[in-house]
């Protein structure tokens, strides 16, 4: 049952973001570059992909709460700047208008 929980949850928070990245990657991008930044952002995703096979050689057998702690910490961390610097992010893409 949990690992049931666990995959509902992981295709949850893949319908809530999968549309942020595209949408934010259009509305920051010239329109003269629009199908580059795109690229980009797909790239991003397979670099994320590269990077989790990397992570996996710090998991042991017997240490699992401290490599999943570790990496929800980072990911915690994360959302914590990305909240803090909020604002400043959208004056950067322009959205100030949006946010009030």
């Amino acid at each position: 049952m949990w690992l049931l929980i666990f995959y509902l949850f992981i295709i949850l928070g893949e319908a809530i973001t999968s549309p942020t990245g595209p949408s934010c990657t259009a509305a920051i991008a010239p329109k003269a570059f629009t199908v580059q930044m795109f690229t980009i952002w797909k790239l991003s995703q397979s670099t994320g992909a590269g990077l989790s096979t990397l992570a996996v050689n710090f998991y042991k057998e017997g240490s699992e709460a401290a490599y999943f702690l570790g990496i929800g910490l980072v990911i915690c961390l994360i959302g914590l700047a990305v909240c803090i610097m909020h604002k400043k992010i959208a004056s950067e893409m322009q959205l100030e208008e949006e946010t009030k």
